[in-house]
């Protein structure tokens, strides 16, 4: 543990050793050049002191930070020796938004045959909501997210994810930039939903499209879909701003459930009306508002396929003999996106 004192002219650094008797000093430093940013808190932290007891074992002013590595521990051969078993670990590239990410791990948790904790599939979890946003960057020339997405790519690919996905449907309209730049395959969430509607609507013709302005924009879905031999259809502006772009952004913004909950209603019967026989969640902040018994028109959630594809696609890496070598040159199943 790090705490950062103002008790002298310049902040002194001081790490501890936290134990069950108490708190051992452990290293200082003052580095006052790189703890600029913390002077507004001083004044602050200063006059908060004579509040806190005598006998508390933080008695100064302090602000939490990240731990430091103490030099001088010994190598520790428990940790050093320590491998674990061999099994497909999937990398999530989320944040895009939070409860998006968190609804895509439980939807993977969901999926997975398993009887017991360690049955589970290994899942590594790069959430980083600061990601420009997708939407703006493709309608109105905003900060590209593509750096950003090669940062947590590669981040997940240091902690030893074997493929990557990622929860966000416009972030797809970036990762032709994307992959080439990262080792890991991403599998794709447009590839997913559209295969699970060719297979669980054959005759389908027409689909509603619920989505971003972004995603629709960039026609990834529209494409991915008539070359299935299925047209897409989406809101008109009125439709696709006052409802499906106000319900993700109550989402995002963690506001009423029921609120995005009516607007995804009216404009999941806005698009059945114009003759959609299957509605797709292209979104992911839409699921979390709008399910099946909502509405009477079959519901795809982009979301749930995607996950289901993961699972899939990790229970073929732990159950193929090569993990270097297969047809797709990544042990992935060919359907897998």
């Amino acid at each position: 543990m790090i705490i950062v004192s103002f008790q002298t002219d310049e902040p002194e650094a001081r790490a501890y050793a936290i134990h069950d008797r108490g708190y051992t000093e452990i290293a200082i430093e003052v580095i006052p050049d790189r703890l600029d940013w913390l002077a507004p808190l001083r004044r602050w932290s200063t006059a908060y002191a004579g509040r806190w007891p005598a006998q508390s074992p933080l008695w100064q002013p302090v602000v939490a930070g990240f731990s430091t590595t103490n030099e001088d521990l010994e190598d520790d051969p428990l940790i050093d020796t320590f491998e674990p078993p061999r099994r497909a670990v999937i990398g999530i590239l989320g944040g895009m938004g939070p409860l998006a990410t968190a609804d895509l791990y439980r939807k993977i948790i969901e999926l997975t045959p398993a009887d017991r904790d360690q049955s589970h599939i290994p899942v590594i979890i790069y959430a980083d909501p600061r990601v420009p946003d997708r939407t703006d960057a493709l309608l109105h020339g905003g900060e590209s997210p593509i750096p950003w997405l090669v940062r947590g790519a590669r981040a997940l690919d240091a902690l030893g994810a074997d493929f990557i996905v990622v929860p966000c449907n416009t972030a797809h309209a970036f990762l032709d930039e994307v992959q080439p730049r990262v080792e890991p395959p991403i599998l794709s969430m447009i590839d997913a939903a559209a295969d699970e509607i060719r297979l669980d609507w054959p005759d389908a013709e027409i689909v509603g499209l619920l989505a971003t302005s972004g995603t629709i924009s960039a026609e990834i879905y529209q494409q991915a879909l008539l070359a299935r031999g299925i047209d897409a259809i989406v809101p008109d502006d009125d439709i696709q701003e006052r409802c499906v772009m106000a319900a993700i952004r109550a989402v995002k913004a963690g506001r009423s459930v029921d609120e995005a909950t009516a607007l995804l209603v009216e404009a999941a019967e806005h698009l059945a009306d114009r003759g959609a026989e299957v509605l797709l969640a292209a979104c992911t902040e839409i699921p979390v508002a709008l399910q099946q018994p909502n509405i009477e028109t079959p519901l795809v959630d982009a979301t749930l396929a995607l996950a289901r594809a993961a699972v899939q696609t990790a229970l073929h890496l732990d159950g193929s003999a090569q993990w270097e070598t297969s047809t797709t040159g990544w042990g992935l199943p060919d359907n897998a996106g």
